[in-house]
Parts: structure tokens; sequence; C-alpha cells
């Protein structure tokens, strides 16, 4: 039986949650009970915390984890007095979810499917998706964003963390640009070996406009869009060697992360520089009737807005780029 790069990734998912991974750890006991308290923070990028203002009140509100497993995010929603849903294709990050469930009592429904694949779940079901990096496990973006409009109740909203896909051009010590982009190992048989060699499952780089574009094309509308510009004035110093090679492509270089997340049992996808990181929050355009009132920010995003009307969005300056 032929092997899908989706088993291959949830194969690999499951390996490194068993070697300590750091996005499959569960929250302690200290940290639910503060988010019951009104202390807490969770993440859509590994870089910073997603802004409180655009989740509005989350009690009764129907939220799904979109690979969002590894009771992290999903406890603290709960906590929060939400009736929530974690959707993963990784088994060990779901009994992350059930683990801190069980040790806290409330109730999640544990749901264990591809998120490439059509949602298990009716029209209209969630009030929020909340989606973490992950697209760079897939081939194509667009029909998960048609999954999520189509889930989602009208008004509802969808929060996800994306990136552009900079750092597959770039060698594993971050000296060398060694691949063009797109990075699609399906289609590169090099790329593919590079991500055998490194243990880090079958990925695949996206560019701002593909994700943008299939999100308008689903039907949402976006509302806000938080970007990581923290470009260091050194940079320039610690890569010389870099820059010339890189102004050739029309990228500036960001300084090197802190550590490298391709070892230690982290997606490659996941050693990922501050800036190229991107964080949305969308809502469904949808005709909206009922069940708003709850969102604050929809007071000034008109119900009957298009993608025609939209103003033009500035994008942070390091989630753009062309590729030559």
């Amino acid at each position: 039986m032929e092997i899908s790069y989706q088993d291959i990734n949830r194969k690999t998912i499951d390996r490194w949650v068993d070697d300590g991974w750091e996005w499959g750890k569960p929250i302690s006991r200290e940290v639910y009970a503060a988010a019951k308290n009104g202390q807490w923070d969770v993440k859509l990028t590994p870089v910073k915390f997603v802004p409180h203002d655009w989740f509005g009140d989350l009690k009764d509100r129907r939220v799904l984890g979109l690979a969002a497993g590894g009771g992290q995010q999903m406890p603290i929603f709960a906590a929060l007095g939400a009736q929530c849903t974690v959707l993963d294709y990784s088994q060990r990050q779901l009994d992350s979810e059930k683990l801190v469930a069980e040790r806290e009592g409330y109730d999640i429904t544990i749901v264990r499917a591809d998120m490439t694949k059509r949602l298990p779940f009716d029209e209209n079901s969630f009030d929020l998706i909340f989606h973490p990096v992950s697209n760079c496990y897939v081939y194509a973006v667009l029909p998960i964003w048609r999954e999520c409009a189509r889930v989602l109740k009208p008004g509802g909203r969808l929060l996800a963390g994306l990136d552009n896909g900079l750092n597959f051009a770039f060698d594993e010590d971050e000296t060398r640009i060694i691949n063009t982009l797109p990075f699609n190992p399906l289609e590169d048989e090099e790329q593919m070996r590079q991500l055998e060699k490194d243990k880090s499952g079958v990925q695949f780089s996206h560019t701002a406009h593909e994700q943008l574009t299939g999100q308008l094309k689903a039907g949402l509308q976006l509302l806000d869009l938080r970007g990581h510009q923290r470009l260091r004035q050194s940079a320039r110093a610690q890569h010389p060697h870099l820059l010339g090679d890189a102004c050739k492509k029309g990228i500036k270089m960001p300084a090197p992360p802190a550590e490298n997340g391709r070892r230690g049992g982290r997606l490659r996808a996941h050693r990922m520089y501050a800036e190229i990181f991107a964080q949305m929050r969308l809502m469904s355009t949808r005709e909206r009737k009922s069940n708003c009132s709850w969102l604050p920010s929809l007071k000034t995003s008109s119900s009957s807005l298009s993608t025609s009307r939209m103003p033009a969005i500035s994008m942070p300056k390091y989630c753009t780029f062309e590729y030559g």
C-alpha cells in the first residue's frame, strides 16, 4: 500500500512528541489555574502571543482547534468557558489533549483526522477556529481555507498562524542559499533527500500571496494581520557573505535565530526567523444574521464588506516576497 506524505508527517510528529517536542508538551496545572483566573496567553506562531481582543468573550462559544493538538491552547480556551473540539492527525498530540482534560475535569471533543480532507463537521458548526502554524506540512492550502469557511458560523472567525516559506531557501547552518522556491519535495528529489536526511517529514513552502488569496477565495474576510519584524541591526555584520547573494534575489537577511529548530526534534518550519511569521485573523463573509454581538470588532467591520471594498493591506515587510 502506498504511504501518503501525510502518513509520514503524522509518524514524524508522533516521534517528536515522544522525544519531548516543544509543541507537544501539555500545559501545567498552574497554567490552567491561572487561565481560570483570567491570566493567560496563547500562540499561533512560536514567537509572539495572540492579542486577547482577537478572541472576544469565549464563554459558551464553540471553538475548533485545527491541527492544534498538544494540550497547549485548547485547555486555555476550555478554562475561559469555550466548548472545545480539537482535530489533529497525531495520536500523541491528541493524547496530550486527553491528559489535560481528564486532569482538569473539563469536556473536549477529540477528533483524529487529516485537515487536508473534508472536515468531519457540519456547516456553521464553530464560532472560532484556532489554527497554529501547520500549513507548511501540506501541499495545497486552498482546500483547508474552504473547509474553514464551510464549518464556521456566519460571522465566525479563523485565527491562523502562517509561514511564508523563506526558511526553506537556506542550508542547515543558515549560511548559504541552497534551494529555489517554492519548496516542494513531491516534485524535487533533492529537496526530498534534504528532508529525509534531517528526518523532517514532508514539508512545503507557501507564499503570503498564496495564503491570502486562498483565504479570500474561500469566502473569508481579512480583519487583522500581525507580522514579526524584529530585524536586528547586526544582521549585516553577522552575514556579510550572504547579503550579496540575498540581494540578488531581492531578499534581505534577518539575524539568525537563537537555536536551530531542525535539531532537537522540531520540524524545519519551526526554526523560523521571527520576521517571517504572520498571524492572521479572518472572518466569514457569509451573511451575518445572528450570534455576532460577542465579537466586539464586528462593530467596526461592516457585515457587508467585500474584498472589493476592503482597504489596501500593508503587508509586514518580511511577509511579502517575489522569488525569481
